[in-house]
Formats: C-alpha cells, structure tokens, sequence
C-alpha cells in the first residue's frame, strides 16, 4: 500500500515493486485519468501519472482478495467520503 501524494502514482508503483523485488507492467491507456487532469496537465507541461494525487491510495492485492478488499475500502467511505471518491477495482 502506498499514498501517491508524493511522486504520483508512478512512485508509488517502484516503491511497490521495489520494495516487493519484482517489476511491474502497466498498460497505460487501461489506468483511468481523468479528461480533466489529462487537459490540465497539458497545458502546465506535467505527466499525470506523476502529479500529487491527494486523498487517493495505492494498493495490490491478490485478485481473489480484491473483492473483499474493495467492499471494506466502500465502508470506510461510508464514514470517511471525503477521502474516497469512487469506489471501483482496477487490475492490470
């Protein structure tokens, strides 16, 4: 688990693998970002995948965990929304 305030989500992932002793292959097209941010970025010249991104956390878990995992991630968002925006499982 990783806060991708610091480096964005692509410091976030070496640490994760680096810390791990593996690498990691992301399809970059299949990560959500949003217009937005995809716009912004472009005009102040900076890559999303390494913006802060405040308020988010990074996590692997083994597939046949990611269902638990997400359903605890949308309790804690129950008491805790303004730290959670959307509630959604990612997998690469």
């Amino acid at each position: 688990m990783r806060d991708p305030t610091r480096g964005g989500l692509s410091a976030s992932l070496c640490e994760i693998a680096s810390a791990s002793g593996v690498g990691i292959d992301v399809v970059e097209r299949d990560v959500p970002v949003p217009a937005e941010v995809k716009d912004a970025c472009g005009l102040l010249g900076l890559d999303p995948w390494q913006v802060a991104n405040e308020g988010k956390l990074v996590a692997i878990v083994p597939a046949e965990h990611a269902e638990t995992a997400l359903e605890r991630v949308c309790l804690i968002r129950a008491w805790w929304s303004a730290m959670v925006d959307t509630c959604r499982v990612w997998q690469c």
